[in-house]
């Protein structure tokens, strides 16, 4: 029985293996048919025919044909929580150094003897702002708006592809990325540009994206001078109210906020022609800088960053100059005993704001200067004077003088300093009764300190001696005009 029970047991398990074999078995010879052996040959793409899409590069640009050399500071603005690194501007750079022109950077720094973007704007020809993200404050959008009153450039880029991510103190994430629309808008809006918080893309024509778009010249304009097709690489479109439109797409690129197209534009300047909205920061950049165009409109962007060749008046002070400066005594204040203190202390301080001092016998070939004259000797002045129709009181039948835009008043106690501009540079003129208020006016600009003082535009008024003033008074806080807002107040530095 033992035997019997055995076999039974080796034939189940041998019915049991065949059942699991002989499915195997089977789709091996059905299904797969043998071992597998390639008939006809497989037909493949040709891929050596194949060539490897390339953007449209553009001409390398020569600055050798370029206008002769500017010269000039540009203000970069790094305290905004920019979201660049300062080296993906390399190649502007590069080109504003071809131009003589230098570039500062302005980072935000909690050292309280750190000079005030306020403060900076007074010796800078140009500030260009790019993708900032922390909120201008309403003191610094009213100096920014004065910097462009008086000449100054200003660009503002802002750009989709660059964003903050908010965190807290101990590096938790606290939300998304924001842009940098809000931030930009804020500065650009006293000068009417408007960026639109989208990105401008193309499915017809692009370059090797969809967001890459081509973009043409609308106007004549120094900016687009030579560009024939520029590139941007995720834009933003731009709003000029009033102002000149310089880039825009073609009838295919929309706003991805609207999905509608039909020239929408990714540079803009404002009426004064003074102020640049670019939709983009990556062209700026290698490789990018050079396709299509896109190398020439990194070369007029320096140029117009360099090329503003902006005038100091009053409200720079005490930045006045931009070359060095000659100091010329004149019969009104002779190189004596007396004066050579006052002479001595300009040196130091002018020569601490950067600027080299020396002493002339004239002003003939003198860059930027300083003269000194009394106001009954208007013959000393009249070189320098450059048209200003200033009236001295020796030239006036009521012994007043006049300054070009205010009333006439008593000059008694009373400097005046007065900057002319003419092709030759930049002049200050020191104008007082007698030698004594003559030599307080000029400690005025040694000391570095108007606080006494009301600025007219390119004049500054100030008491340093006893008197009053015809139409003025004088304060604790120094000139009141009871006329109308002819003057604004120079904070003291």
């Amino acid at each position: 029985p033992v035997a019997r029970g055995e076999g039974a047991l080796s034939r189940r398990n041998w019915v049991l293996a065949a059942a699991l074999i002989a499915p195997i078995v089977l789709r091996s010879l059905w299904v797969d048919q043998g071992a597998y052996a390639r008939g006809l040959p497989v037909s493949t793409p040709d891929y050596a025919s194949f060539r490897q899409a390339t953007p449209p590069l553009g001409s390398p640009v020569s600055t050798a044909s370029d206008p002769s050399p500017t010269y000039g500071l540009v203000l970069l603005d790094w305290a905004h929580q920019n979201q660049f690194a300062v080296p993906e501007l390399g190649s502007l750079a590069s080109a504003l150094a071809n131009r003589g022109a230098r570039v500062e950077v302005a980072s935000l720094s909690y050292d309280f003897s750190a000079l005030p973007l306020e403060e900076r704007l007074k010796y800078a020809d140009a500030y260009l702002v790019a993708a900032p993200t922390l909120e201008f404050t309403p003191a610094e959008v009213r100096a920014v708006a004065r910097f462009v009153e008086r000449g100054g450039r200003l660009v503002v880029i802002s750009d989709p592809t660059r964003g903050s991510t908010a965190f807290d103190p101990f590096g938790f994430y606290l939300g998304p990325s924001f842009g940098d629309v809000a931030v930009a808008n804020g500065l650009l809006a006293p000068h009417g540009l408007v960026f639109s918080d989208d990105y401008l893309y193309n499915v017809h024509r692009n370059e090797g994206n969809f967001r890459n778009v081509f973009l043409e010249s609308a106007t004549e304009d120094p900016i687009t001078a030579g560009v024939d097709s520029a590139a941007f690489y995720g834009a933003r479109s731009i709003t000029s109210l009033r102002g000149t439109v310089l880039l825009v797409g073609d009838d295919y690129t929309f706003s991805s906020k609207t999905d509608r197209g039909g020239e929408l534009a990714a540079a803009a300047t404002d009426p004064s022609g003074n102020v640049l909205a670019l939709g983009d920061l990556t062209f700026l950049m290698p490789p990018y800088d050079e396709v299509a165009s896109n190398a020439r409109l990194v070369e007029n962007v320096a140029g117009f960053l360099a090329g503003g060749g902006r005038l100091r008046n009053m409200e720079d002070f005490p930045y006045l100059f931009a070359r060095p400066i000659a100091i010329v005594p004149t019969d009104d204040f002779p190189l004596t005993a007396d004066h050579l203190r006052s002479l001595a202390a300009a040196q130091i301080v002018l020569g601490s704001l950067g600027q080299d001092v020396s002493l002339a016998l004239s002003g003939a070939g003198a860059t930027d200067q300083v003269v000194f004259a009394l106001f009954d000797n208007p013959d000393a002045i009249r070189p320098y004077l450059d048209g200003i129709p200033l009236v001295l009181p020796s030239e006036s039948q009521d012994g007043k003088l006049t300054i070009p835009g205010l009333p006439p008043f008593d000059p008694t106690g009373v400097g005046v300093l007065l900057v002319s501009h003419n092709a030759g540079g930049t002049t200050l003129i020191v104008l007082a009764q007698n030698s004594a208020d003559l030599e307080a006016t000029f400690n005025l600009v040694t000391n570095r300190d108007l606080s006494g003082c009301f600025v007219h535009g390119a004049a500054a008024i100030c008491q340093v001696g006893a008197g009053g003033i015809s139409g003025f008074t004088f304060n604790d806080t120094g000139l009141t005009d009871f006329g109308g807002d002819l003057f604004l107040p120079t904070p003291s530095p």
